[in-house]
């Protein structure tokens, strides 16, 4: 079900950098079947999340994803989580910190979800997230506010992806 999903579901500028690997690998002669599972299986990532998710709330898994994916493009967490990934951590110390704030974005993305549809209990996933942000408009505004700052400064570090972690969990409470 999540699979046959996957591929309309995200920003557009997520979708186009699906099919950017994909026309990249099938141009290297990956057969297109192959290239796409590769491409759709790093999506896979919140997919345990996703699934508590469903289960918690009783939604359908298609609609939980839909929330993930739209929270995940309206909040920024798809380049707060690229640039996490991104980081070179030069220390034992700094990878584990590193690994913590990973975590804690992943965590965020799965609470803000969850917190999302539970608040909305009957709506479709574009109202769901619709309400979910228009409840906590000023809060969204300041942490759009701040990921603009933090990506104008050139390389996020860790202490400013740290802070946008922070205020992204704000959003839950």
């Amino acid at each position: 079900e999540l699979t046959e999903a996957l591929p309309e579901l995200g920003t557009e500028e997520r979708r186009a950098r699906r099919q950017a690997v994909v026309d990249r690998l099938t141009g290297a002669g990956v057969p297109a079947a192959i290239a796409t599972g590769h491409v759709l299986s790093t999506e896979l990532e919140h997919a345990p999340d996703m699934v508590a998710v469903a289960a918690a709330t009783g939604r359908d898994l298609e609609d939980v994803a839909k929330v993930f994916f739209a929270l995940g493009g309206e909040l920024r967490l798809d380049w707060l989580e690229t640039q996490l990934h991104g980081l070179r951590a030069t220390s034992r110390m700094q990878r584990w910190a590193l690994l913590a704030v990973r975590e804690d974005a992943t965590q965020a993305r799965r609470e803000l979800a969850q917190t999302a549809l539970d608040e909305s209990p009957n709506r479709s996933p574009a109202e769901v997230v619709e309400r979910f942000l228009h409840t906590r408009d000023a809060a969204t505004r300041r942490l759009a506010s701040f990921l603009r700052a933090l990506s104008r400064e050139g390389e996020p570090d860790l202490a400013g992806l740290t802070l946008a972690v922070r205020q992204l969990r704000g959003l839950v409470g």
